[in-house]
């Protein structure tokens, strides 16, 4: 059962996670959203800390600094501490060798943020009835070794340096509760002696009997099993990845729930969504003739590669296709995917034959394929070659599992697709049916437009929406087509009206600053006009990232 009946609400909810904007994830809650809703596939306290201010896009450090990104940080991290976000427990986001969400966090920056969810965690296993919250410093660190250091890291060193910034979270919390504000830490301090560990310096283990007993030394890893290798992922492949980490659980919905979503969310391409719609009929027709004992057909091999121009929806098709093969029963639910938003985590943190391990893991896969740099080095490979070589070695490694071939969808435009298929022959065997995707009509663009301005509750006069078609319309011949991105140029525009609004309000107001910060009004909070849209100078914003992703390196 969804958290809510009102989807924005929940969409609402997942930007505020990833934007780290704090009115957003406390509107989301008022509406009913539960703290403990997952932001793609991860715990929110988990989705929120695992991007920094460094991380965002540079648009985005322009909108906001650095101190307000981390007040804002701490804020929301109170709004779902405060809303019943679990910390102790990880439940579903549970691991064999971390059972305490809270031991996620406890090298994070922010040493505010991690007393405030230890002292959460200590409070609930105080509930719970449970020994009070202590971090298991050998899991953790074996953990960290297993997953960071290199072939030639010190570990003795890195463990060290663990234990300083552990060693930092618990002076933060003794000192929360010497001088508690705040219900939880008012709870936790008249706990008395159950929470004397944490009221008093920390108690350092030994460096070397945590290596010890980890299986782990200066030298590198052990042959002896350690004693705490039931406890995290097996030592004996030291320096494996978290696989599982970069695989999303895909919700089971019902088919028409999908399809639903997906006329909602795509705009144009009829003749596209006409084809998913077949493919309910198409399973409830298999189905009957398999109860009337009748023969199975060949089974199909469902891997697309969606080709063309950046935003006409060739991810939205790729994303609901594989809900919809979830929802039919035909695949299993373990996604991986490679976008736009994690490709520098992904290209950045793994190797060739470590996406191969992760590849093998996934029952889908999507690969939204990088535009290839103009003129690569001799030492910068092709980002999209590389990770279709990965694939391919992944096959052999699934066969050795007895897994079937996964169901892959590309999504790229003509160039790099045909590039990739040119560079990788297995590929056309993996992924045999292409689909092209046309450009977005004028008309077309114009829905975009409305649909955008009504999810995100902003009201534009008719003025206003013409010249915004008309601009677009004109950087689209401009270009010739391609560095056009469609949906996400209109994406573009309507993040800009905010500011737009706000810097017109503001001129309105100059003359009297006390009104600059008096409390504005629903039709000024909303309402934009063809001035904002003027003050917004489309022709400086549209094409600007597909110039500069043109021209991007490879790994």
């Amino acid at each position: 059962m969804p958290d809510t009946f009102d989807p924005n609400a929940l969409d609402e909810f997942k930007q505020g996670i990833r934007e780290h904007d704090s009115l957003r994830v406390e509107a989301a809650l008022k509406k009913g959203i539960k703290a403990s809703t997952d932001v793609d596939g991860k715990h929110p306290l988990i989705a929120l800390l695992s991007v920094g201010y460094k991380d965002l896009p540079p648009e985005a450090r322009d909108r906001v600094k650095e101190d307000q990104f981390r007040q804002s940080t701490r804020d929301i991290v109170s709004r779902l501490l405060d809303s019943g976000a679990k910390v102790a427990e990880e439940e579903t986001f549970k691991t064999p060798f971390l059972p305490y969400l809270a031991d996620r966090f406890l090298i994070t920056g922010d040493k505010e943020i991690v007393a405030d969810i230890v002292i959460h965690a200590i409070s609930e296993t105080l509930k719970d009835g449970r020994p009070v919250y202590q971090p298991n410093l050998p899991n953790f660190i074996a953990n960290y070794l297993v997953h960071q250091a290199g072939e030639k890291a010190d570990y003795k060193a890195i463990a060290s340096d663990i234990m300083n910034m552990i060693e930092g979270v618990y002076d933060a919390v003794r000192g929360k509760l010497e001088n508690p504000k705040t219900d939880a830490e008012r709870e936790v301090a008249a706990a008395g002696d159950k929470v004397a560990p944490w009221r008093s310096p920390m108690q350092r283990p030994g460096i070397d009997e945590i290596l010890r007993q980890v299986g782990l030394s200066a030298a590198g890893v052990t042959r002896n099993a350690p004693e705490a290798a039931e406890d995290f992922e097996q030592v004996a492949n030291p320096r494996g990845i978290p696989i599982a980490s970069f695989l999303t659980t895909v919700e089971k919905k019902e088919p028409s729930a999908v399809l639903l979503d997906l006329k909602a969310q795509l705009v144009g391409h009829a003749d596209l969504q006409r084809e998913l719609k077949q493919l309910v009929f198409r399973q409830n027709f298999e189905v009957n003739r398999k109860v009337q004992g009748l023969p199975e057909a060949e089974p199909e091999n469902y891997s697309t590669a969606y080709i063309g121009n950046d935003g006409v929806g060739k991810g939205i098709l790729a994303r609901k296709q594989v809900e919809l093969l979830v929802a039919l029963g035909l695949v299993g639910d373990k996604n991986f995917s490679i976008t736009e938003e994690n490709l520098g985590a992904i290209s950045g943190g793994t190797t060739p034959q470590s996406l191969a391990k992760i590849f093998a893991a996934a029952d889908t896969i999507i690969v939204e394929l990088p535009p290839s740099p103009h003129a690569p080095g001799p030492n910068t490979p092709d980002l999209g070659k590389t990770f279709m070589l990965a694939l391919q070695m992944s096959l052999l490694e699934r066969k050795v599992l007895k897994k079937p071939d996964p169901i892959v969808f590309l999504t790229g435009r003509r160039d790099d697709i045909e590039d990739v298929f040119e560079q990788v022959a297995a590929l056309k065997t993996i992924v045999p049916n292409l689909r092209t995707m046309a450009d977005l009509t004028d008309s077309e663009l114009g829905e975009v437009l409305n649909r955008k301005l009504k999810k995100t509750g902003y009201e534009l006069d008719d003025d206003g929406k013409k010249l915004v078609v008309e601009e677009l319309v004109k950087a689209r011949k401009s270009f010739g087509g391609n560095d056009f991105r469609h949906a996400k140029e209109v994406d573009a525009i309507v993040k800009k009206l905010p500011s737009a609004m706000a810097e017109r309000l503001s001129q309105d107001a100059e003359e009297n600053e006390g009104a600059l910060i008096a409390p504005l009004g629903k039709e000024a909070l909303t309402h934009a006009t063809v001035a904002d849209i003027k003050a917004i100078n489309i022709p400086r914003i549209v094409g600007g990232l597909g110039h500069a992703r043109r021209s991007r390196p490879g790994f």
